[in-house]
């Protein structure tokens, strides 16, 4: 059995929902946004959090961080390891939508 997720792609890459598709990228957008704000409110200072595949530069992704300070649409972490430009226990800001917690 399909599910709805797989329904709903198969119809957009069909071109049956043309002319509904701004509105749908509306309601997704708006759902990003939301589950970053519950995602957000569970970080605490002191998580182990890891870059996720949407950071860029594509070199952060995988790399761990801890999280120092919680802000309304950032966090401000500091790096484990070093990477590249980013040595080990450089602050950075980030906007948390890049962010997953780290097990």
């Amino acid at each position: 059995m399909e599910n709805v997720a797989q329904s709903i792609i198969r119809s957009i890459n069909a071109g049956d929902a043309d002319e509904e598709i701004r509105a749908v990228l509306k309601v997704v957008n708006e759902r990003i946004k939301t589950v970053a704000r519950i995602a957000l409110a569970t970080l605490e200072v002191g998580d182990r959090v890891r870059f996720n595949d949407n950071t860029r530069p594509v070199y952060l992704r995988g790399a761990t961080a801890v999280v120092q300070k919680v802000n309304h649409q950032s966090v401000t972490v500091t790096m484990e390891t070093g990477v590249r430009k980013y040595a080990a226990g450089s602050k950075i800001r980030v906007p948390n939508t890049l962010l997953d917690r780290a097990n």
